[in-house]
């Protein structure tokens, strides 16, 4: 589709200009006309409209937002769906955020915390009295308006209290620099947990630092377990004493040991603020005892098989600022790490971030694979949903359960080739027919930013995890001679998408284009020595050519009006096939000449591939794969997507 900008989504809303572009969602400013009023919206992109985790955020954010009424909470003015896109139509805040405050101003005055704490406070304490925990509460997350009152915002991975929802119920989820002792062990969790993360807000705006910085998400994890939190007088000595017990207070290790509620902390960091040592204020700040907890409870009566994981090459990043985090590019996948700690074990499963911040969130175990196929249909069952019209051969597919299968067409018969708690997406097969690349996201249904790329293999039914870059990783596809998988990233802190080149035989990545547009549907030339892609700005989407031995590119198409996605190199021809509006498929040679309208449909296409023979189109549209030979079109498999059809 075209840009949103100077669109009026359902005949409400204006679309002035693009406010903020993040990993998941871009906001925009637009004019509500019925109100004759400024309002945000929050976009989910079209590229992530098959992205279950992202919808389920969406709807999460949707559905705990509208159950919180408070003068200092970010109001959820209306949500719906635009041209297929989800939205949420929020109160347009013309002030800063706190972290942006912070990077111009260095460190806040005390007063400038207190009045934002005690804002934020009792927003957050209303918030617990509705059983809602924020659990994402950090200086990116308060926005400012231009009285310079407070407003907390994001409740994307918050949680409701006594809830049996699955949305974020298992793991740990929420920001390293951020998290409670508690929430970095995934325990219990109560409002104390979000007085633990004010108190490090505080501790931030008061001294421009977090009060624990390290190099992995991992460390800073386990420092908040387990090292007691630094005076922050000793990062910026002219902090009252009295107010820097208080923020040591709200840091304590022990929950029992904090301000019970946000607006006692307030209460305390307003009376402290005239103290200069008051003997009254105490804190221990020493690690309570500590014990393995959450420990993964086996899917399966039979031993399964994990994936074996493969060190990757870290791309290497800028150097950030020292009171930015820097980008972490580990993803430390533990099934249980002990630590000795005087006798006592820390049992942390796994943490993963991106720069800027993002929230978290990732599955306490592998991700696990059966070991043999797992027959689920057989060539005698009834499968009122398939029919084959004479077809031949194998079709691998992802089922709604979000695994990948395998098919055979003459008989219907169906088998499982992974069996995950995650989804696994995006499958490419090898040029030599022998394995599968896909994409594996943890948790699938879950509230995860980030996803890897693994690889099956046929003889052996084993997988393999060849990245973990803390990244979104879309789009794998194989060189020609099968010794390499190049795919899309995005970087940690969401401002570049990449396309990586990874070796097969020595395990190493290495970036060979980036840009600060969206990369989306990657597709290589029969020589090997080309890349062609779609690429998104101000949401128009246009086709583009990598060449890889000089990392040049060139536009392919440049149209304001139309956009082109989803293209498809001839696998031993210079002819190009690629998506025009959603419903159009076309062709085109590597110049961009001769362009022909191979197939409109009615309703709109989400990914479009080739048979290995060359002889039939295969097109997902509603979750349904149809094939067009030309001629004739047909449904071919429902509840199904990402097709590959060998013949």
């Amino acid at each position: 589709m075209s840009g949103l900008i100077g669109q009026t989504i359902n005949q409400s809303y204006n679309i002035q200009r693009e406010l903020a572009r993040g990993g998941m969602a871009t906001i925009y400013l637009a004019r509500q006309l019925s109100m004759d009023r400024d309002v945000a919206i929050k976009v989910l992109p079209r590229e992530f409209l098959h992205e279950v985790t992202f919808i389920d955020r969406f709807k999460q954010e949707v559905a705990i937002t509208a159950r919180l009424e408070h003068r200092s909470i970010i109001p959820v003015y209306d949500h719906g769906e635009w041209d297929g896109m989800p939205y949420i139509v929020m109160r347009y805040m013309e002030g800063l955020s706190v972290d942006t405050m912070i990077q111009q101003q260095g460190v806040l005055s005390v007063p400038q915390v207190q009045q934002i704490v005690r804002q934020v406070a009792s927003a957050l304490d209303y918030a617990h009295t509705q059983g809602v925990l924020h659990r994402d509460l950090k200086p990116s997350n308060i926005l400012l308006d231009r009285n310079g009152d407070a407003y907390i915002t994001d409740f994307g991975i918050a949680r409701i209290l006594h809830s049996n929802e699955n949305l974020t119920s298992t793991g740990v989820v929420g920001t390293p620099s951020y998290m409670s002792p508690e929430q970095a062990q995934g325990l219990t969790l109560d409002g104390r947990s979000d007085v633990y993360a004010l108190g490090v807000v505080i501790f931030e705006m008061l001294t421009g630092q977090r009060p624990f910085e390290s190099e992995t998400p991992y460390s800073v994890a386990v420092m908040h377990v387990t090292q007691p939190a630094p005076d922050p007088r000793t990062r910026q000595p002219d902090i009252p004493r009295g107010i820097a017990q208080v923020v040591l207070k709200s840091l304590e290790k022990s929950p029992s040991h904090r301000y019970p509620t946000a607006v006692a902390l307030a209460d305390a960091l307003e009376s402290r603020h005239s103290a200069d040592g008051a003997a009254d204020v105490t804190y221990t700040n020493t690690p309570p005892p500590i014990s393995i907890v959450n420990e993964p409870t086996p899917r399966h009566t039979t031993a399964p098989v994990p994936p074996h994981a493969v060190s990757s090459q870290p791309i290497s990043q800028p150097v950030r600022s020292v009171r930015r985090s820097r980008g972490w590019l580990w993803l430390i996948l533990v099934g249980l790490i002990s630590v000795a700690l005087g006798g006592s074990v820390l049992g942390i499963y796994a943490f993963v971030t991106r720069g800027n911040d993002e929230p978290i969130s990732i599955n306490n175990t592998l991700p696990i694979f059966s070991s043999t196929g797992e027959a689920r249909l057989t060539a005698t069952a009834q499968i009122p949903r398939l029919t084959f019209h004479g077809m031949t051969g194998e079709l691998f597919y992802i089922a709604s359960d979000q695994d990948i299968y395998q098919m055979q067409l003459e008989s219907g018969s169906e088998t499982r080739l992974t069996q995950t708690d995650g989804a696994e997406s995006m499958p490419a097969l090898s040029p030599d027919g022998e394995q599968l690349v896909y994409m594996y996201q943890p948790q699938g249904r879950e509230t995860i930013e980030q996803s890897e790329v693994y690889l099956y293999t046929f003889a052996t039914s084993e997988t393999q995890q060849l990245t973990s870059n803390l990244s979104i990783e879309t789009s794998p596809i194989w060189s020609p001679d099968g010794t390499e998988i190049y795919y899309t990233q995005l970087t940690e802190d969401n401002n570049l998408y990449r396309i990586v080149r990874y070796q097969l035989d020595n395990q190493r990545e290495e970036p060979v284009y980036e840009t600060s547009g969206v990369i989306t549907g990657l597709s290589i030339a029969p020589d090997g020595e080309h890349i062609i892609f779609a690429l998104q700005e101000n949401n128009d989407s246009d086709l583009l050519i990598l060449e890889l031995s000089t990392s040049s590119v060139r536009r392919l198409t440049d149209t304001d009006d139309l956009s082109e996605r989803n293209p498809l190199w001839h696998p031993r021809d210079n002819v190009i096939f690629f998506l025009q509006e959603n419903r159009t498929v076309l062709t085109m040679d590597s110049e961009g000449n001769n362009e022909t309208i191979l197939y409109t449909a009615t309703q709109d296409i989400d990914t479009i591939t080739l048979s290995s023979d060359i002889s039939t189109l295969l097109f997902v549209a509603n979750k349904t794969i149809y094939t067009f030979d030309g001629t004739t079109t047909e449904l071919l498999v429902e509840q199904a997507a990402s097709p590959i059809l060998i013949r």
